[in-house]
């Protein structure tokens, strides 16, 4: 416990007879609370970087035309329309998905049983390949 009168008590989580990282039930939930909660903002984060993404791609095509100034049509402003709407339409996906994520977890800390999914994790990752492989296409295409 503690010996010096002057200091305060140590807090339960803090004491030497504690088990490692343990801590009280409430604060343990508070904490997990918490870190879902991160992990959203975290998620919207990356939602919002993949529509403005999205945004900045779709308007790329309009700068090509305007600076083509040829009178010969091309796909590049079409093709980078579609995929700048692909992005944006992906972003808000990701985003709808992460509430659900949040919402699915939440339930489970006041359950006591929080259980993790990596599907918006995978879907990330495919959604991101595909839009770089299709980047890359317009790219090396819209030359």
């Amino acid at each position: 416990m503690n010996d010096n009168p002057d200091r305060p008590p140590t807090p339960p989580d803090q004491r030497e007879d504690a088990a490692p990282g343990a801590r009280p039930s409430g604060d343990r939930r508070l904490a997990d609370h918490l870190a879902n909660e991160r992990t959203l903002l975290a998620w919207s984060r990356t939602g919002i970087a993949i529509i403005a993404l999205g945004f900045v791609v779709a308007r790329f095509g309009l700068l090509i035309r305007e600076l083509a100034q040829s009178g010969a049509p091309s796909a590049a402003p079409a093709a980078s329309g579609v995929i700048g709407i692909a992005l944006t339409i992906f972003g808000a996906i990701i985003t709808a998905l992460s509430l659900a994520r949040y919402l699915q977890i939440e339930r489970g800390i006041e359950r006591g049983q929080p259980q993790v999914e990596t599907r918006l994790g995978v879907a990330l990752a495919v959604g991101l390949t595909i839009a770089g492989l299709a980047l890359a296409g317009y790219l090396a295409f819209a030359r």
